[in-house]
């Protein structure tokens, strides 16, 4: 984004208005408790025994994992997509996306129309309305439709099987979901979100019965121990694995017969709010969703999809941002691909935020290199990089011998052709080499692209939301002064051609490489 400069004022009413960002929206759970109850399961029970061995997982990264929100107020005008928006699609080739994202419920205060959609109102003529049309006349992209449950409840899921079917007529092709509700317990409790969820999964379903069309998929939010939750801290004495069973069970409970069997899949979001690395693999990593799911699953006879339709690092989280955002990354897309996760949308894809993957959401254009690839931001390069090498292929353990125990390693393989991550992980230039003989006996060539950050669009500061500007983190590095953190940088990109499959690399702090080796 260049040296990007965020407004003060959008970013002070952004600390305050959770529907422009869900990840900082009544985050409230106590660090300290979840630390002390995390499970010690980890996460990645298949490891290699050998060094150099090859341990293959069966984990197909699915196509549908690098989706993007269209937040409709920040990415359209009245369901138009800006041109921001329009850039970024094309730069991050996004073929999902879900809206109008959290949005879809209105806080007090919050106009319809303006500072949210209820994208489930008909007109007075009883038709879609307008800006619904307008979004999905425009959109070339698979969506989710995300729908309020925060309307009355004495009224809630009037009108809305009349509405599934209008929608389904007429945008049937383009809808891949029907999402009810958006983290709801900043608004209500399990009982009650379990109660709006069955009269909409009934009204849904019927109405996409009549439409006669092939029918979108009905996904329902899993539970969070959070603000209005019945099973938070202060309203239980259990621990923290017991309040959150109880409150997927509980939602679970307000379940007809019927709403079980037209249920497809269920929805987690998943913010990066832990520490820098190295990784923990186990469940506190991955916000408790492996438990959260297990549950599901446990009362369904059929099988459940997986979405997270939204993640990122933590908007508030500044310590892990810039440079050391890319491992983590990484980590993330790893930890969705082993929980067996569909689908995901990434939150958000550009923003008046530090976690943003494309800029400010007004600048107009998605920086990218000579080769199309996104320079945006460093987060948005890894992103990028990532949704164009990862899909199809599986998911591989290995130790490689020559390279330390430090550096984090993610790999993966299809064809005969592997995709391998290195992320440094200290403050220290990391010289090492990446022996691939005995992994690619029949080696031919290898390519890597290595993502650093652009110092010349660097000012080494950034935007805390509790303290405002400060100077980032750094440490010197050949006699100059190297920023960790520092947010709104552009990617230096720089690549690699290699004829050996031996392997030299050179990362500067928190730098990742990728290396594609057949």
């Amino acid at each position: 984004m260049g040296i990007a400069i965020l407004l003060l004022l959008p970013l002070l009413l952004l600390m305050f208005d959770s529907s422009g960002s869900d990840d900082i929206a009544f985050e409230t759970e106590n660090s300290e408790t979840l630390q002390a109850d995390d499970a010690d399961a980890t996460i990645r029970p298949i490891e290699p025994d050998e060094p150099n061995e090859i341990v293959r997982t069966g984990l197909i990264v699915p196509n549908d994992l690098f989706g993007a929100n269209a937040v409709y107020s920040v990415h359209t005008d009245d369901g138009i997509p800006t041109d921001t928006f329009n850039s970024a699609m094309d730069a991050f080739e996004i073929d999902g996306v879900r809206f109008p994202a959290g949005q879809a419920e209105m806080d007090p205060g919050d106009v319809d129309g303006l500072d949210t959609l209820d994208i489930t109102q008909l007109t007075t003529e009883g038709d879609l309305r307008p800006e619904l049309k307008a979004f999905m006349d425009r959109i070339d992209a698979d969506v989710i439709l995300t729908i309020p449950t925060t309307t009355p409840l004495s009224s809630y899921g009037d009108d809305l099987d009349t509405w599934a079917e209008l929608v389904m007529q007429e945008y049937g092709d383009k809808i891949s979901a029907f999402e009810i509700g958006n983290e709801y317990w900043a608004f209500m409790g399990e009982t009650e979100y379990g109660q709006r969820a069955n009269i909409a999964v009934q009204a849904l379903a019927s109405g996409m019965d009549a439409a006669g069309v092939e029918e979108a998929d009905i996904i329902v939010q899993m539970a969070s121990t959070y603000n209005e939750s019945e099973y938070t801290s202060s309203r239980s004495s259990a621990g923290f694995i017991d309040r959150l069973t109880a409150a997927n069970n509980t939602i679970i409970d307000q379940f007809s017969t019927s709403t079980l069997a037209e249920i497809d899949g269920v929805v987690e979001h998943y913010y990066w709010n832990k520490s820098p690395i190295p990784f923990e693999n186990n469940s506190g990593e991955i916000r408790y969703m492996d438990v959260d799911f297990d549950v599901w699953q446990s009362r369904f006879s059929q099988d459940l999809d997986f979405h997270i339709t939204e993640w990122n690092l933590k908007m508030g989280n500044c310590t892990c941002n810039g440079l050391r955002s890319m491992a983590i990354h990484v980590e993330m897309v790893e930890n969705m691909i082993e929980l067996g996760v569909d689908s995901a949308q990434v939150w958000p894809i550009v923003h008046n935020t530090t976690n943003d993957l494309g800029g400010p959401d007004d600048d107009g254009v998605v920086e990218t290199d000579a080769q199309g690839r996104v320079v945006e931001t460093v987060r948005g390069a890894i992103f990028d990089l990532m949704s164009e090498a990862l899909p199809g292929t599986e998911l591989i353990k290995l130790d490689i011998e020559s390279v330390e125990n430090g550096m984090e390693i993610a790999a993966y393989e299809r064809d005969g052709e592997f995709v391998f991550y290195f992320g440094s992980n200290t403050t220290a230039q990391e010289n090492f080499t990446v022996d691939l003989r005995e992994i690619i006996p029949g080696f031919s060539s290898a390519e890597g692209v290595q993502i650093g950050y652009d110092r010349a669009t660097s000012d080494g500061q950034i935007w805390d939301p509790s303290e405002g500007r400060v100077d980032a983190l750094s440490v010197q590095i050949d006699g100059e002064t190297y920023y960790l953190n520092e947010h709104d940088t552009r990617a230096q990109l720089t690549d690699f051609v290699y004829r050996s499959p031996v392997i030299n690399v050179s990362l500067n702090p928190y730098e990742v490489i990728q290396i594609t080796a057949r």
